[in-house]
């Protein structure tokens, strides 16, 4: 779908996603092309510069399905830099997983990061559109994310008996954690945890928890070392 390549019979589970790929392939591909025919059941693409150039797909056998029954890829018209399907919403869903990642990255770097990948000259004002959305894409599957902690904890608790497992604050601040070495000096994890900061009375709920659920009544027999540091705590 990024780059999508057509051919006759090819088919698509919707009309949506047949429009899907002809907008990503006339921005990969640089040709202005527009849909003449957009209906549920079919769906007529052509190109701006020479309109016997066309892709069309309908319906199978009355289904969502829809497959592409004429096409005609072959382009005498010139490219184009700037390509209306390549709007602010476009962008965001592209570049929203880079934008959450690579903070340093102003309007001018996105933009010519835009015509780098692209060749697609993009305005001032589609930059800003195009962050401000990609924030909110990534929030909202962040926070969709987080929805679903519930419900693991749940699995958790149902599959692994025994676990302890608790929510009980905003999820933000220092993970703890604790892994073991065993005897071939390979690690593995024990617990972890997420609390507000990093300070004695936190360790000492994450410690007093994990004394617990591993059984210990004889610390003595036990040798914690801090941040893999050589002295003893």
């Amino acid at each position: 779908m990024r780059n999508p390549v057509f051919k006759l019979g090819l088919r698509f589970a919707t009309t949506d996603l047949f429009r899907k790929a002809i907008r990503n392939y006339s921005i990969m591909n640089m040709r202005m092309i527009k849909f003449k025919c957009n209906y549920r059941e079919r769906v007529r693409a052509v190109c701006v510069g020479n309109f016997n150039r066309v892709c069309f797909a309908s319906a199978v056998n009355g289904s969502e399905w829809v497959q592409v029954k004429k096409l005609v890829d072959v382009h005498d018209c010139g490219i184009v830099d700037h390509n209306f399907h390549a709007n602010s919403t476009w962008l965001a869903q592209r570049y929203a997983t880079q934008l959450s990642r690579l903070h340093n990255w102003d309007m001018g770097t996105f933009k010519q990061q835009v015509q780098k990948d692209l060749s697609v000259i993009a305005s001032k004002s589609q930059i800003y559109r195009a962050r401000q959305k990609a924030t909110s894409i990534t929030e909202g599957t962040y926070e969709k994310q987080y929805e679903l902690l519930w419900d693991y904890a749940a699995e958790l608790r149902r599959t692994n008996m025994g676990n302890t497992v608790i929510i009980k604050c905003h999820h933000f601040g220092q993970l703890l954690s604790a892994v073991g070495v065993d005897p071939n000096n390979n690690m593995y994890p024990i617990a972890y945890a997420v609390a507000e900061v990093e300070n004695y009375e936190t360790w000492s709920w994450f410690c007093q928890l994990l004394a617990k659920d591993l059984g210990i009544e004889n610390n003595t027999g036990y040798v914690f070392i801090t941040h893999k540091q050589k002295r003893l705590d």
